[in-house]
């Protein structure tokens, strides 16, 4: 593998688009909990590399292991509906794909690679690749050929780093088997070699 390798040429760096709902979320976790690392997505972000469109979907707020519980009573606190905690697997399939949005609060690894938008903390790209191949029956949506496509359709229009992402998938204890699901089944292969 090569280190801190890119892939860039004629390609654009991933800068979600933020609906005002979900800033507001945001700004509102950071400001309650301003000493803690946090970072906020939707899943609506994967309908633009996804064939099947998505009609229900997960807001995830992600906070440090000592403010997770803190952030989900304050957002229950405020008002908002479906509100989960780092939801078990039975959880899961009763109830977080019911509704048309559900939020789940669950823990940020340390080190995990966020980025900063104006006043908001959000993924990177590779940890959204990353946290899809790992959290399978969270984003049980996006798996099989699905996440294939996922990750050739983010290939294809975004640099990636792949040595960032790897280095989280170590963290999460799926390093190797992500690189071979890399090089069996995506067109990144060609960065692992």
């Amino acid at each position: 593998m090569k280190r801190n390798f890119y892939t860039l040429m004629g390609k654009k760096l991933f800068q979600p688009i933020t609906s005002p709902k979900l800033k507001a979320l945001g700004i509102k976790v950071t400001k309650e909990f301003p000493a803690a690392n946090s970072c906020v997505w939707s899943t609506r972000w994967l309908n633009e590399w996804t064939i099947h469109q998505s009609g229900r979907f997960l807001t995830v707020v992600e906070a440090e292991a000592s403010a997770t519980e803190s952030v989900f009573y304050f957002l229950k606190d405020a008002n908002y509906k479906n509100v989960f905690l780092n939801p078990t697997e039975d959880i899961i399939e009763k109830y977080i794909y019911e509704q048309e949005e559900t939020i789940i609060v669950k823990t940020l690894l340390t080190k995990a690679p966020i980025q900063q938008q104006k006043h908001l903390s959000v993924p990177t790209l590779e940890k959204i690749l990353v946290d899809l191949f790992i959290d399978k029956k969270l984003y049980v949506p996006f798996q099989g050929g699905e996440l294939i496509n996922i990750f050739n359709t983010v290939y294809k229009n975004y640099g990636i780093n792949i040595t960032k992402m790897l280095r989280y998938a170590k963290r999460r204890g799926k390093g190797e088997v992500m690189i071979e699901f890399i090089t069996k089944n995506t067109l990144l292969k060609e960065l692992v070699d």
